[in-house]
């Protein structure tokens, strides 16, 4: 007789072909909309960086008009360059008197804002070597941890938001040819990261994780 194909195999192959189908079009859904949400979220956090800018541009607009300080943004980072200019004394790190009100008015702002913050200290390309500091590495740390100090004294800053380090000349803002380029360069970056909370040194903070061999090892040689 004629053969006729059989139910069964007739079930399989459309069961087969539609979980496929669906599985492809929720895969393809679950992307656009994690895309849709980064974008989303990397909006807010620009358009958070914008009116911080704002906020210490105008909260600032004196030291800005004296070349004290430099105010710039970055996608989701707002970046205060803090000059040498009447801030520190050409090689020491103590915070001079008169620029410790411009850095409270900085402290509040920042503190008010959501964001991981970096204060890096930097200098110009001009050795220095005495009893207090090794090297331009030691100055340029010492500065980024005065403003740190600072700032976490007249402002309510949680500590775990900043993160402090010194660059030495490693990172000029302008090639170090001059003596106005090297006052250029002598500076303390503040940076806030919107995108961030905090700073962490580990991925995870698990306390309860075990350690890997390499950290347990190097946790008994302690």
């Amino acid at each position: 007789g004629k053969p006729e194909p059989t139910m069964i195999n007739t079930v399989r192959q459309f069961t087969v072909n539609a979980n496929m189908n669906s599985l492809d079009l929720t895969e393809r859904d679950r992307d656009k909309k994690k895309k849709e949400e980064e974008e989303k979220k990397r909006a807010a956090e620009i358009k958070e960086a914008e009116e911080t800018a704002k906020r210490l541009r105008e909260a600032l607009e004196k030291e800005i008009d004296e070349g004290k300080v430099l105010i710039r943004r970055e996608e989701s980072a707002v970046i205060v360059h803090i000059l040498e200019k009447d801030s520190f004394a050409s090689g020491e790190a103590e915070l001079e008197p008169q620029f410790k009100p411009s850095l409270v008015r900085i402290g509040k702002i920042v503190a008010s804002v959501n964001g991981a913050i970096t204060i890096s200290g930097h200098t110009d390309d001009v050795p220095i070597s005495n009893l207090q500091f090794r090297s331009n590495w030691d100055l340029s740390a010492a500065r980024a941890a005065s403003v740190a100090h600072e700032l976490l004294a007249g402002a309510d800053i949680a500590p775990h938001r900043i993160m402090v380090s010194g660059h030495a000349d490693t990172l000029p803002r302008v090639p170090n040819d001059s003596p106005a380029n090297r006052a250029k360069n002598r500076r303390i970056d503040l940076t806030v990261l919107s995108g961030l909370t905090s700073h962490q040194a580990w991925p995870s903070q698990d306390a309860t994780a075990e350690p890997t061999g390499e950290e347990a090892a190097a946790g008994e040689a302690g």
